[in-house]
């Protein structure tokens, strides 16, 4: 599956310990692709995601750092878009929760993440499916 986020968050530090949390929606392609290509036409799960990670720098300047982090993640389920092999939305669980673990650098106000979510809860309701997911993310510091 391939997809994307928007996203808001804060890091508020304390020494080279950081706390940072933040709300995303993800845009979640349900099918799997050929090709990584998060704008497909291919149908969406929506899902509101409130991450809450604890960091720490392991290498800080004034114009990078290295960080590693871990935390949770809490997601709800906003909506899902028709298919036809006849996923809806009362196919998927209202809230899941995953834990979460990565790393990544910050160059001068850009910040480059790579995060792992490991699924805790079931995604679909009759399935019995814990949703994993891969995060790459890039965003801008101010």
């Amino acid at each position: 599956m391939s997809g994307y986020l928007v996203g808001l968050s804060g890091r508020m530090y304390q020494n080279r310990f950081y706390l940072q949390p933040g709300a995303e929606l993800h845009v979640v392609k349900l099918f799997a692709q050929n090709s990584l290509d998060p704008f497909s036409n291919l149908p969406s799960a929506y899902l509101v995601k409130i991450p809450m990670i604890l960091g720490f720098d392991l290498l800080r300047s004034e114009v990078f750092a290295l960080r590693v982090f871990t935390g949770g993640q809490l997601s709800f389920t906003a909506g899902i878009d028709k298919t036809k092999q006849g996923i809806a939305r009362d196919d998927v669980k209202d809230a899941q929760f995953g834990l979460l673990f990565g790393g990544g650098a910050d160059f001068g106000i850009l910040n480059f993440d790579v995060r792992f979510e490991k699924g805790l809860m079931d995604f679909y309701e009759q399935k019995g499916y814990k949703a994993d997911f891969v995060i790459f993310s890039a965003g801008l510091r101010f």
